[in-house]
């Protein structure tokens, strides 16, 4: 009897595939029963006591579960691998963080070209400084982007030619501050007038979660970034920090229509929105400076 329970305990210790697959059967089957019975009026009838067993094997059949996907994953993750690496697009996009990096700028490229347009759109139709400006802003960005995009795809294949990437780096830097006017101009309208991004309803939660999803990335990635060497990939994440710091002044000012009663929220826009350009600015300074910087010793090393 102890050798069949131990071999038991060895079975569900490391489960086979058929016993993890039964088990995620049974999960799902116990917690589709414990939600149906929650719409029965259970307590104090004969119910309840079923109830509280099958509560009690859901939880315990979750936690099952749950510990052979800890034990499968890593498995599972190792074979897709093996399999993705077969591939050659997917096997770059795994090896190779700066062609990954302009793939999904390339992506996101697109999202801030159909941004833009809506801004200009709405900024022609209600004749809005706000969105005029906004469009403006967008547009700069998608210039920018596209053009690292761009240069990116000409220069794959060739030598690199480190003095026009650190050119293009310094550029982008001097455009970033350029991008302050057109921000700077629509957050005056937006503290004068009252206005702001409107979003109702659920949408209201979707940006805010978009929103800190997108900052909290560009933050992580910008620490990346600066262990590459490659000029390319740091003017794209630069540039999408600068994309997430506007979001934030965005989502505030959907917050405040949304959610506040009007009491403080033109001072609040307006010290968001002076932090937001002040560290865009930052930003733009010290890609300048430092794409001069490696100007000046690319030219000492060649001399």
């Amino acid at each position: 009897m102890k050798d069949t329970f131990l071999r038991i305990w060895q079975q569900l210790k490391k489960p086979r595939a058929a016993i993890f697959a039964l088990s995620c059967v049974i999960t799902a089957l116990l917690s589709t029963g414990s939600l149906c019975i929650l719409l029965i009026d259970y307590e104090g009838t004969a119910l309840e006591y079923v109830a509280y067993v099958l509560f009690g094997l859901a939880a315990i059949s979750l936690t099952y579960t749950v510990y052979g996907f800890v034990l499968y994953i890593p498995r599972w993750k190792k074979s897709l691998t093996a399999w993705l690496n077969t591939i050659p697009l997917t096997a770059k996009l795994m090896k190779n963080y700066g062609f990954r990096t302009v793939l999904f700028s390339a992506l996101s490229l697109t999202i801030s070209i159909l941004y833009g347009l809506y801004n200009g759109v709405i900024a022609l139709i209600f004749h809005s400084i706000w969105y005029g400006a906004l469009a403006a802003y967008y547009i700069i960005l998608v210039c920018m982007r596209g053009g690292i995009v761009l240069y990116h795809g000409k220069k794959r294949g060739k030598e690199r030619k480190d003095a026009t990437e650190m050119r293009k780096y310094r550029n982008c830097g001097i455009l970033l501050i350029v991008t302050i006017l057109a921000l700077s101009i629509a957050i005056l309208q937006m503290v004068a007038a009252g206005a702001g991004f409107e979003k109702q309803g659920l949408m209201i939660y979707v940006a805010a979660t978009y929103t800190f999803y997108k900052m909290t990335m560009s933050i992580v990635n910008i620490f990346k970034a600066r262990r590459s060497q490659d000029y390319t990939v740091q003017t794209l994440r630069n540039v999408n920090l600068a994309d997430a710091l506007v979001s934030i002044l965005a989502l505030q000012t959907s917050m405040f229509i949304a959610f506040s009663d009007g009491t403080g929220v033109a001072l609040a826009n307006a010290l968001t929105g002076g932090v937001v350009c002040a560290l865009v600015c930052a930003l733009g300074v010290f890609m300048i400076v430092k794409g001069n910087r490696a100007l000046r010793n690319e030219k000492k090393k060649n001399a």
